[in-house]
């Protein structure tokens, strides 16, 4: 949200000055918001990864401490 809201107000901003300069700023800001969705995706991923992972040592130390 903050990107589109950056991108906003740099599209006011260059419209007047610099039109090209804005249309390349605002396409800037959309890649990097796509980078860092992509992004937390990826650690999201990892996290519930690492989650399951972890369940499972618990379980086997749990298992093999037991018996």
């Amino acid at each position: 949200m903050k990107y589109r809201t950056a991108a906003r107000i740099l599209l006011k901003t260059f419209t007047t000055k610099m039109g090209i300069s804005a249309i390349t700023e605002i396409e800037e800001v959309r890649i990097q918001g796509e980078k860092e969705d992509r992004e937390e995706s990826v650690l999201a991923l990892l996290g519930i990864i690492g989650t399951i992972l972890n369940l499972l040592v618990i379980i086997f130390v749990y298992i093999y401490t037991t018996f």
